[in-house]
């Protein structure tokens, strides 16, 4: 294999501290409305200002640094600027937006000194730390409806203290205060494991991946989480298309087949254990109580009308949650319209731009790996991990609050770090398969 990338100074020094600064940013945000809570927030804010030290420092310290996606630094800027200023009228006065504001700038850091830095050391372990994260949540959750006097008797107790909303006091929540954060903690590690299995070209660790798919995936449906449901199906059906272009042929009836294989293992399971299929159980539920939305078309048509009112500038960055008038502390749960809302129209631009940029760009990466020479297994393995969290995180953006949670936020940006960085490996590798056939 090439070497793509050379540094001047000691490279495992820059590496192991990069590496560190990363993984610090992965437990905090995998350890959300969880075990870390247990932790004082002065104790995670010395923490993450660590992490943006060191990753300050070594971008500082390496000789090589990527001079490309000028426009999506800009735009970067723009939103740094518009979270920090807009109209943040509360902002000096509530504790809450003030914790928020940090972290969302140091996520933003994260991506600046990672995504377009041309060293990916520190991807393969993150990736495995959130796999063994998500694992973890998800044999708690499956522990959780197997004995569910542990959940009531012991971890609920845990976190009556932390702000348990009453509504979320359910076995889905596993090892978290909600069940939207176990359905995200475990669909991750499910996207990453199932990128692994079925987009790379090695077969001695598919069946072990698959098998590990299969659990994550599991343990997901417990959480009952419809719209992460379908943004998974939505992402691993794009990966899958794009990765098999040059082999169309059977392409639809593999992937129905896969589908098939997978809904039989999971009903043989669930004939064991019921609440496997939770997921489809919630839907009859809402259903019967009129709403299956769960109140998302009340805050949507309320976001509507305040665009209405005010489509050009908005009211301000995170104006909605608190001043929504319907339901107190409660944000739009489609991030796109709360944008909108918020930084009415000529704000919202410069968010929509990089969200589109970001895609088409690691689209047009996937479909890069897939034409031309081949590449070696980790380049097109990172290229086809990140499309496929990426892609999740862009549809799952339609129904949740997803932008204004530093966990999503880490795991949307940790996705185009990854493709950005391989993106360039993949260009750089040929560049040199070029040169060496000339």
């Amino acid at each position: 294999m090439h070497e793509i990338c050379e540094y001047s100074h000691d490279k495992n020094a820059q590496l192991s501290s990069r590496t560190i600064a990363v993984f610090i940013l992965a437990l905090f945000a995998f350890s959300r409305q969880s075990w870390g809570l247990f932790l004082p927030s002065e104790i995670w804010a010395v923490l993450i200002l660590v992490s943006v030290f060191l990753l300050l420092l070594m971008n500082l310290y390496s000789s090589k640094w990527v001079i490309k996606g000028n426009i999506k630094k800009i735009l970067l800027i723009i939103m740094f600027m518009i979270m920090t200023f807009y109209k943040n009228h509360d902002l000096s006065s509530n504790e809450e937006l003030i914790r928020y504001m940090i972290i969302y700038h140091s996520l933003v850091i994260f991506y600046c000194c990672c995504g377009f830095s041309p060293d990916n050391n520190w991807i393969r372990p993150t990736l495995n730390m959130i796999v063994i994260f998500s694992l973890f949540y998800s044999i708690v959750t499956i522990m959780c409806y197997v004995n569910q006097n542990f959940y009531y008797g012991t971890i609920k107790n845990l976190f009556i203290n932390y702000g348990m909303n009453s509504g979320n006091v359910r076995p889905a929540a596993g090892f978290t205060t909600t069940s939207s954060n176990n359905g995200l903690y475990t669909c991750t590690g499910a996207m990453i494991i199932g990128s692994l299995a079925f987009f790379g070209e090695s077969h001695k660790s598919k069946f072990l991946n698959l098998a590990g798919f299969v659990f994550l995936l599991g343990a997901f449906l417990m959480t009952g989480k419809r719209g992460m449901l379908l943004g998974l199906f939505i992402a691993f059906f794009i990966s899958y298309s794009i990765y098999t272009t040059k082999n169309k042929h059977g392409r639809v009836f593999k992937m129905v087949f896969v589908v098939l294989v997978l809904l039989t293992i999971l009903y043989i399971i669930s004939l064991l254990m019921p609440s496997v299929f939770y997921v489809f159980r919630k839907n009859a539920i809402l259903n019967d109580s009129g709403d299956i939305t769960n109140g998302r078309l009340l805050l949507w048509e309320t976001a509507l009308k305040y665009f209405k009112d005010n489509p050009i500038f908005g009211y301000g960055w995170r104006w909605f949650k608190y001043n929504n008038g319907v339901i107190y502390r409660m944000d739009v749960h489609n991030v796109y319209l709360q944008l909108l809302v918020e930084t009415g129209v000529i704000g919202s631009i410069p968010f929509y731009m990089f969200i589109i940029i970001s895609y088409i760009r690691a689209i047009n990466f996937a479909k890069s790996a897939r034409m031309g020479t081949s590449l070696p297994s980790d380049i097109t393995q990172g290229i086809f991990v990140g499309l496929t969290i990426e892609t999740f995180m862009v549809f799952y953006f339609f129904e949740s609050t997803a932008f204004y949670m530093s966990e999503c936020l880490f795991i949307y940006l940790l996705s185009c770090s990854i493709l950005e960085i391989y993106g360039l490996q993949m260009n750089d590798y040929r560049s040199h398969d070029n040169k060496a056939v000339c």
